[in-house]
């Protein structure tokens, strides 16, 4: 069985440039995607609180992916 460790260097990013790309892609996909969601449940969007949502959704992907990288080195 895989320790802790070998399951988060699965994927670990090589770089920080990667880590930004996942934080930056991540962080607009949740907002397109909870734009959507707020649009199809009330029929308008709600622009700001979709906004802190996708930020802390991108911050949790940089805190994982910080974790990994340091791990990983």
């Amino acid at each position: 069985m895989a320790t802790f460790k070998q399951w988060l260097n699965a994927d670990a990013p090589a770089t920080w440039a990667e880590v930004g790309a996942r934080v930056v892609t991540t962080g607009v996909v949740a907002f397109v995607v909870l734009q959507m969601k707020e649009y199809f449940d009330a029929r308008m969007f709600d622009t700001p609180a979709t906004a802190v949502d996708a930020t802390l959704v991108a911050v949790g992907v940089l805190l994982l992916s910080a974790v990994q990288k340091k791990l990983k080195s």
